[in-house]
C-alpha cells in the first residue's frame, strides 16, 4: 500500500506517494507526463513493489491532486522540488522513470544535480537540447494553448484517449486522468506545459545523460514527433532504444508487462540492480 505525502511550495502543494521503505533496496521514481497523474504507473508500481523495489510517484505541480498550484513553474523548478522531496525521504541514487514530460523533469534533475541519479528511463519522452528542434517546432509548441482552447471537453474525453493509447486498458486510464480537469483547467495546463518545454529548449542547455539510460517508445506513438525524436536522440547520444510494439504515446499502459520486463532487464544489465 502506497502512503500519500504532501510537500508545500510557495506556489502550492505537491502530493506524492511512497511504498513501504525497504532498507538498502533501490528506489524507482515515476514521473507522469503532461496532463497525466500517478495512476499512469499503477502497473509498474505494483510489479516493482512485488519484487522488492522502493517506489515513489507524484502528481506533478498543477496536476491531479497537486492543485491548486500557480502556473508559473519551469521544468527546472519541477526538478528542484523533486530533488528536495527525495532529500526529505532520504532517497539517494534514484532511478528516474519519466513518461513524456516527466522525462524532461528527469533530464533537468540530471543536469542540475550531476552524479546523483543512478539511471534514467525515458518512456515516450524526448530530448531537451536545442539541436533536435526547428524554429517551427517551437512555434507550434507555443500555439498549443490556442489549439486546446477550441477542442470541446466532450470531444477531448472521447477522442483524446485514442490519440495516446491503442488498448482498452490504456484508454481507460487516459480517460480517467482527463476527467480530473475542467475545460479551462486543461487548456491552461497544456498551454503552460508546452510553453515551458519550448522555453527550456530555447535556453540551449547541454543535457548530458551521464548515467545509464534506456529509451522506450511506442511504435504507434503519434504525439509530437516522438518516434523521430527518440530515433535521433538514440543515434546522436548512443542511447539504448526499444520500440514497444502496438503501443501509443502512453506505451507503459498499452504494454505494461513488456515495459516492466524491459526496465527489469535494463536494471539488471546496466545498473547492477537484481530484482527478487
Amino acid at each position: 500500500m502506497m502512503q500519500e505525502h504532501r510537500f508545500l511550495t510557495s506556489m502550492g502543494p505537491i502530493h506524492y506517494w511512497t511504498s513501504p521503505r525497504i532498507p538498502d533496496a533501490p528506489t524507482l521514481v515515476f514521473l507522469p507526463g503532461l496532463g497525466s497523474t500517478h495512476y499512469m504507473f499503477s502497473r509498474q508500481i505494483a510489479w516493482f513493489m512485488k519484487h522488492g523495489v522502493n517506489c515513489l510517484v507524484w502528481d506533478a505541480p498543477s496536476h491531479g491532486v497537486s492543485r491548486p498550484f500557480d502556473l508559473q513553474w519551469s521544468i527546472d523548478d519541477t526538478a528542484r522540488w523533486l530533488h528536495t522531496i527525495l532529500q526529505q525521504e532520504h532517497i539517494t541514487e534514484p532511478v528516474l522513470v519519466g513518461q513524456s514530460m516527466g522525462g524532461f523533469t528527469a533530464q533537468a534533475m540530471i543536469r542540475l544535480y550531476p552524479g546523483e541519479v543512478r539511471a534514467f528511463v525515458g518512456i515516450d519522452s524526448a530530448p531537451l537540447e536545442r539541436q533536435y528542434y526547428s524554429n517551427m517546432d517551437l512555434k507550434i509548441m507555443h500555439l498549443q494553448r490556442v489549439f486546446y482552447r477550441f477542442v470541446p471537453r466532450w470531444f477531448r474525453l472521447f477522442a483524446g484517449p485514442y490519440g495516446v493509447s491503442t488498448t482498452k486498458y490504456g484508454r481507460s486510464v487516459a480517460r480517467f486522468m482527463l476527467f480530473e480537469y475542467t475545460h479551462p483547467q486543461f487548456v491552461h495546463l497544456m498551454g503552460h506545459g508546452y510553453d515551458t518545454i519550448a522555453h527550456a529548449i530555447k535556453a540551449d542547455n547541454r543535457y548530458a545523460l551521464t548515467c545509464p539510460t534506456l529509451l522506450l517508445c511506442g511504435d504507434m506513438d503519434l504525439a509530437d514527433a516522438a518516434q523521430r525524436l527518440n530515433r535521433q536522440w538514440s543515434e546522436t547520444e548512443h542511447l539504448q532504444l526499444h520500440w514497444i510494439p502496438s503501443a501509443g504515446h502512453n506505451s507503459n499502459t498499452d504494454q505494461p508487462d513488456l515495459t516492466n520486463e524491459l526496465i527489469t532487464n535494463f536494471l539488471d544489465d546496466q545498473c547492477g540492480i537484481h530484482l527478487k
